[in-house]
């Protein structure tokens, strides 16, 4: 059980970044000018750059490594905050109609969050247990991080809830399935992440967060799908292609003899052309 549970955490993580590049390609190509397509296309690949960080965060490393992925780890984490309210703000305009001082503000709040977090103010040094785990020492600032994601998670929610409320029907159900979203990924994380970890020290289902952030990423894709921003039969083609083709690229990494990584190497290449001349085949026919 003890293999199965890392080898099982690797491979969710691999096919949750595989979806989360995909939709955050294709939302971004449907509409490269608009300001929410380029916001989700940032925030998903942050929020796979955060999950990847997230996972070597839980391996065993020296302590130089350990306390820069804790830091990046936090990193990540304002940047992600920042956008969500960001997002919030400019759903589903093509362009940002939020005041200049407003904008400013959160952005130079942001990027402070994200680089002290860099620094020995936030986490200083980690301390290495017994079993080779590493435990954050804390800064004299890290009180700025949590400030910074409870108050940007106040005005995220805040915001979502103002234009639900104030805005037309069909902006609505755009705003409503993102916050749906982003509240069943909190949700999930609250109830089978943090409520375990601190009252009975139970992470058994750390493994399961790359899964959660679908939540917020599937469901905010799905919005923009179902108002016909881009072709669901080219992004369910070429969605699939591409989950297909980092499973089969993972799997070169964990085989054990050189016949089986010929043969995977083979299987591979094939899918490539054939997933290629499948999307291509595809776009033709729907032009």
């Amino acid at each position: 059980m003890s293999v199965l549970f890392p080898q099982l955490s690797l491979w969710l993580l691999i096919i949750v970044a595989a979806i989360n590049f995909t939709l955050s390609a294709f939302v971004f190509s449907s509409n490269p000018k608009s300001s929410t397509n380029k916001i989700f296309a940032f925030l998903g690949v942050i929020i796979t750059f955060w999950l990847v960080n997230m996972y070597l965060s839980l391996q065993n490393y020296s302590p130089q490594i350990s306390i820069w992925l804790i830091r990046l780890s936090v990193f990540f984490a304002s940047g992600i905050n920042g956008l969500f309210v960001l997002l919030a703000n400019v759903m589903p305009d093509e362009k940002i109609s939020l005041k200049k001082e407003k904008l400013l503000t959160l952005l130079i709040s942001t990027l402070t969050v994200m680089f002290l977090c860099l620094s020995n103010l936030i986490f200083k040094t980690v301390n290495v247990g017994a079993n080779g785990g590493a435990s954050p020492v804390p800064g004299m600032l890290i009180f700025i991080f949590p400030l910074f994601i409870v108050t940007t998670s106040i005005a995220c929610f805040y915001v979502f809830i103002r234009r639900i409320s104030g805005s037309d029907e069909n902006v609505r159900k755009k705003l409503s399935v993102v916050f749906v979203g982003i509240l069943l990924m909190l949700l999930f994380v609250v109830v089978t992440i943090v409520i375990p970890v601190t009252v009975s020290q139970n992470s058994y289902f750390v493994q399961f967060f790359p899964l959660y952030t679908l939540f917020f990423t599937g469901l905010t894709a799905y919005a923009i799908i179902k108002h016909n921003l881009f072709s669901v039969k080219v992004f369910a083609t070429q969605a699939i292609t591409i989950v297909i083709w980092i499973v089969l690229l993972a799997k070169l990494f964990v085989t054990k003899n050189s016949y089986e990584f010929f043969l995977d190497a083979v299987v591979f290449l094939v899918m490539v052309v054939f997933g290629v001349v499948l999307i291509k085949s595809v776009i033709v026919e729907i032009e």
